[in-house]
């Protein structure tokens, strides 16, 4: 793996934006018309994933595997909502 120079500015950088849009994403849950139960249980998914993803930016498996594994754990959760609550 090649170091990267303000790596750990970029991973800083990119779990704020995950941070932010995952607000958001729970914000537009409890706004949606969802019930209580529904809101709760879909915003839990989306915080268990983006926690996973940003994790990942911290581990040694590199930008490509957060990537892609981010975006299986993101479509998974989208999944996963659609067939609990839909």
């Amino acid at each position: 793996m090649i170091p990267v120079r303000g790596a750990r500015i970029i991973k800083g950088l990119g779990s704020g934006v995950g941070i932010a849009l995952t607000g958001v994403s729970v914000w537009d849950n409890y706004h949606s018309g969802y019930s209580k139960s529904e809101a709760f249980g879909r915003s839990a998914i989306d915080i268990v994933g983006s926690a996973a993803a940003i994790g990942l930016a911290f581990t040694p498996i590199g930008w490509v595997g957060v990537l892609v594994i981010g975006v299986g754990i993101a479509v998974g959760g989208e999944f996963g909502k659609n067939y609990l609550y839909d």
